[in-house]
Parts: C-alpha cells; sequence; structure tokens
C-alpha cells in the first residue's frame, strides 16, 4: 500500500491563523490609508478656504482705512462748515447790538451752512456705519481663518495617528485616529456652514 502523505492538521491550522492576521493587517492598512487619502483631501479644502478668507480680509482692511479717510475728511468738512457758521452767527451781533436786523443775505447764508452742516454730518455718520460694518466682516473672516487652521490642526493630528496605527498594525490608534478625524470633519463642517451663513 502506498504511503499517504503525511498531512499536519496543526501545521495547516497555524498557516490559516497567520494567513488571516495577514490579511486582517494588511486590511488595516488599507483603511488607514484611505482614511488618510480623505483627511489629507479634507485639510487641503481646508488650507484653501483659510488662506481665502485671509486674503479677502486683507483686501477689505484696504477699504476700512479708505472709509476711514473719507470719514475723516468729511467730519474735517464739517468742522470747517461749523465755522463758517459761528463766523455767519458772529457776523449778526454788531447788528443786534444796534438794534437792526440782520441784512437777510447772512441770515441766508447761515441758513444754508446749517443745512449742509446736517447734510455733511449725515454723510460722515453713514460712512461710519459703513466702515463698522467692513470692520465686523474683516473680523468674521479672521475668525473663519483661525476655525480652519484649528481643524487642520486637528485633521494632521488624526493623520498622524493613523500612520502610526499603520505602522504599529494597532486597530485601536486607528480607532481613535478615526474618532479625532471624524471630530475634524464636523467641526470643518461646521465652519463651512458658519462661513457661508
Amino acid at each position: 500500500m502506498p504511503e499517504e502523505p503525511e498531512f499536519d492538521n496543526d501545521k495547516l491550522g497555524k498557516l490559516v491563523y497567520n494567513t488571516s492576521e495577514e490579511v486582517g493587517k494588511t486590511a488595516l492598512q488599507k483603511r488607514v490609508a484611505l482614511m488618510t487619502v480623505i483627511l489629507a483631501l479634507l485639510a487641503t479644502f481646508a488650507s484653501l478656504l483659510a488662506s481665502h478668507a485671509q486674503r479677502k480680509a486683507e483686501i477689505i482692511k484696504a477699504e476700512v482705512q479708505r472709509l476711514k479717510d473719507e470719514t475723516s475728511d468729511q467730519w474735517a468738512y464739517y468742522g470747517d462748515k461749523r465755522l463758517h457758521l459761528r463766523f455767519m452767527e458772529a457776523a449778526e451781533e454788531p447788528w443786534l447790538a444796534l438794534g437792526k436786523p440782520v441784512p437777510s443775505r447772512t441770515l441766508s447764508e447761515e441758513n444754508r451752512y446749517a443745512a449742509e452742516l446736517k447734510f455733511i454730518a449725515k454723510a460722515a455718520r453713514e460712512l461710519m456705519h459703513k466702515r463698522d460694518l467692513t470692520l465686523l466682516e474683516i473680523a468674521r473672516l479672521e475668525q473663519s481663518h483661525d476655525r480652519f487652521l484649528d481643524t487642520i490642526a486637528i485633521f494632521q493630528v488624526a493623520m498622524t495617528l493613523g500612520a502610526l496605527a499603520a505602522v504599529t498594525k494597532r486597530r485601536q490608534a486607528w480607532l481613535v485616529a478615526l474618532a479625532i478625524g471624524t471630530l475634524a470633519v464636523v467641526l470643518f463642517t461646521l465652519d463651512l456652514v458658519w462661513r457661508f451663513v
């Protein structure tokens, strides 16, 4: 009778176990790689949005400076007109002291200066209001920039932990990285909503 080939069940069991362990580690590494790619893409997008917010804030700062200059000019013009009005009022005094009526030309010029003062003050207040709104927009953009940078940092922590999980082949490290990555995605989504609403 021919001798049957010897088949060792223990060796087969160990081989199957080791192979499945390697496949499991490879699957973990694939998951980590996929997670890292997704987080890197989102971090890149967050970085672009942070840069955009910062650039836009810098552009608007120039507009604020222009509005400040215009407001200052408007108030200086107001002061000049107010001084002219005071001179007109002072010109009335000699007429009133003599008991004579103030010339109608002087009164009409006073009325014109008073009306101009109201118009100039209104224009200056409108410029100040526009400047204040623009300053609020800058603050919102800078806050958006900072929030995106914070989110990028959290993305980077998650990617670093993911790399650590891939190297050490530890599922627990990957789960922590996944949790932190999920937090970063939630914060990124909230940042987007806050930025564009």
